[in-house]
């Protein structure tokens, strides 16, 4: 399950008295910000295909999704154009949003098309001249005209004898009147000009011979600067493209963690490490950022203020004329195997085994509390031990205790003062299946007060159910 969608009724007694009886409102986690982008006094965050943003004037977090105007759900990328002065929302299925003011306009050519098949996953969007844009999919490059909203070229069949291949980004270099795309065969050029059919496999060049120092790279991201061109590989090496070749470019990257992304922003590149940030003007001076963020994945810069994706840490920036990290409450993860409700509580557990294969997912994400409107995450750092993959849960009235079934080593049980036991093999009934493994599958009370338990496996003979009874 993509997110959780609950309604609110009666029954749980509004649990949050502003929703009213009969209406429905998304859950969804902010927990993970990936992407974050500055579209006039909104700061926009994406995390976990999910949208937000924090408006940096009257310092206020909202949701952005379908009941504020979007046409989709799990969103890919988004990326501002200066020119339009507009958002660009690129989804999982091809779908794009464009967001103008406060008016959202659709483009639905791609995910409606029948001529792509497989994924249509957008996957980077790049601005290009005063009303246009670039976007990289699963199906290939699409020029976008933004201005009419529509397809203005689709550039989709430019593999090896013309196949159809999936780029991941892309840039233009207008000194050299070329494109460059990352491509799922490698990076690839042409020449941009009126007389060249990009449409053409013939007239792109794949940098795949043993002296292309891009070949074989995991490319984390492409941009053109100072009338060059720089590819960011994933295991920290920053290249550039000069006389037809890729050369590296040497600046100290070494402990430096994996490239997270490279952008230009505030004419400025900026080169984004988990801990660093590289900081390279025009002039070519550079300018590095030691270990103040934790866990960066995108930066914008706007004069003397910044922003930065910074994962579970949500949105952090200067514009309140200090450090704030600021991201919007939800559960923890966007799975929801199972929901109870007990005491104007909803609890939610994000599951922990296929159900095709009851193989373990080895999720250790915890399980989320929906009390008094917001939600609270109890990781596996809480538990008595690590424990992964919770499935289900149910709430013992008669000793006001709330019971968890996990995938992994047992049933723990949380008492009224916040403590933990887990029963597992060596103090309950509950057989082995492995080296300490008790899987359990589902808890449930019934009308006379027994607590009873499921569980899979154990030794032949062993068996699968059991009641903890009240008396």
């Amino acid at each position: 399950m993509r997110s959780l969608t609950i309604i609110f009724t009666l029954l749980l007694g509004l649990v949050q008295a502003q929703i009213p009886t009969g209406y429905w409102r998304t859950h969804l986690s902010y927990n993970n910000v990936t992407n974050v982008e500055k579209y006039g006094d909104r700061l926009f965050g994406l995390s976990e295909g999910n949208l937000f943003y924090i408006n940096v004037v009257n310092q206020t977090l909202s949701s952005f999704d379908k009941n504020m105007g979007l046409n989709d759900v799990t969103i890919s990328t988004i990326k501002y154009h200066p020119q339009l002065d507009v958002l660009i929302i690129g989804y999982e299925n091809g779908n794009i949003d464009i967001l103008q003011d406060n008016i959202v306009y659709n483009i639905d050519d791609i995910k409606e098309s029948n001529t792509f098949f497989g994924s249509k996953e957008i996957f980077d969007i790049l601005p290009y001249g005063d009303e246009k844009a670039f976007i990289s999919t699963a199906v290939g490059l699409i020029l976008l005209d933004i201005q009419n909203l529509e397809i203005s070229e689709s550039y989709t069949d430019i593999g090896n004898n013309g196949d159809q291949i999936a780029v991941f980004s892309s840039t233009v270099n207008e000194a050299i009147d070329s494109i460059f795309i990352d491509t799922e065969i490698g990076v690839m050029g042409a020449v941009m000009a009126s007389s060249v059919n990009l449409k053409d496999f013939n007239n792109w060049h794949v940098f795949d011979s043993a002296n292309d120092s891009v070949n074989g790279k995991d490319i984390v991201g492409l941009v053109s600067f100072k009338d060059s061109t720089y590819a960011a590989t994933k295991d920290g090496k920053i290249f550039y493209y000069e006389n037809g070749g890729w050369l590296q470019y040497q600046i100290p990257t070494t402990g430096f963690g994996e490239v997270r992304n490279i952008l230009v922003s505030d004419n400025m590149m900026e080169i984004v490490f988990p801990n660093y940030i590289y900081y390279i003007n025009e002039r070519g001076n550079y300018e590095l950022y030691t270990n103040i963020f934790a866990n960066m994945y995108d930066v914008g810069r706007e004069g003397e203020y910044f922003y930065i994706a910074e994962g579970q840490g949500g949105i952090k920036h200067n514009y309140y004329g200090y450090l704030w990290n600021e991201t919007k409450n939800g559960p923890k993860q966007e799975t929801a195997f199972h929901l109870h409700y007990y005491n104007n509580k909803i609890v939610s557990v994000p599951g922990g085994y296929s159900k095709q294969s009851f193989g373990k997912n080895y999720s250790g994400l915890g399980y989320n509390v929906f009390e008094d409107g917001e939600w609270i995450n109890y990781g596996p750092n809480t538990f008595p031990i690590y424990l992964s993959d919770l499935v289900a849960s149910v709430y013992n009235y008669n000793d006001n205790a709330l019971y968890i079934a996990t995938y992994d080593r047992g049933l723990l049980k949380k008492a009224s003062n916040g403590n933990y036991t887990l029963y597992d093999h060596t103090n309950s009934p509950l057989p082995e299946l492995f080296a300490n493994n008790v899987w359990v599958t589902d808890v449930e009370m019934d009308n006379k007060g027994g607590l009873w338990v499921a569980n899979s496996g154990g030794a032949t003979g062993d068996s699968c159910l059991h009641v903890l009874k009240s008396d």
